[in-house]
């Protein structure tokens, strides 16, 4: 399998598993959440 140059420097490759990896989709929830109080003025 060829893999990208650089690709074992990346700390967040393991968001790349948003299908079966619960915690990428609980780490990308919370930060949208962080996200859209940011933008509402809430942060």
């Amino acid at each position: 399998m060829a893999t990208l140059a650089g690709e074992g420097d990346d700390p967040y490759l393991w968001l790349e598993d948003l299908g079966s990896g619960a915690d990428a989709a609980l780490w990308v929830r919370d930060r949208n959440e962080e996200t859209i109080a940011a933008l509402a003025g809430g942060a």
